[in-house]
């Protein structure tokens, strides 16, 4: 997991590889508020955009889930979030979710989960061996908007 804040993205820019930062680039740049709710095609490798606002839920209502194929990027525009995190473990045991998902591996308890709560402006990006519980209420707002930006594994490499 890696966390940052839009608000330094200028200086801290060169800690990340080129295609990751051309990704955050992007995120950087967009007028959310010009963008509707939706999924988009970005680029030609394969990334897609989901915007969504929505009502978070409990923390308890949320399972958690992981990704194989994809590196997550959640940027919060409005609203607020709160996240569960945890590395993957071997005591994790998956659960089926009917219908499946597609590169979703979920979780209904996991190892060694921590809270991380997010505010417009930063974003987390999860690696495939990271667990996150997305979706969830914190005490600031009961609604979250934000951009989720689904980037191949393979586009990195």
């Amino acid at each position: 997991m890696i966390v940052g804040d839009f608000h330094k993205w200028p200086e801290e820019r060169w800690l990340f590889s080129e295609r990751l930062a051309q990704h955050l680039d992007y995120l950087y740049a967009c007028s959310f508020e010009a963008i509707e709710d939706g999924v988009y095609p970005v680029g030609e490798d394969g990334t897609y955009l989901v915007v969504k606002r929505t009502a978070t839920m409990p923390f308890a209502e949320a399972l958690p889930e992981r990704h194989q194929r994809y590196l997550d990027i959640h940027y919060i525009v409005a609203g607020s979030e709160t996240f569960g995190f945890a590395r993957d473990h071997e005591k994790n045991q998956p659960v089926e979710v009917i219908p499946a998902m597609d590169d979703h591996i979920f979780f209904h308890t996991v190892e060694h989960e921590m809270a991380l709560k997010l505010y417009p402006g930063q974003y987390v990006i999860f690696l495939p061996s990271d667990i996150h519980r997305p979706w969830c209420k914190s005490d600031e707002t009961d609604f979250v908007r934000k951009a989720l930006l689904k980037v191949p594994i393979g586009y990195l490499l």
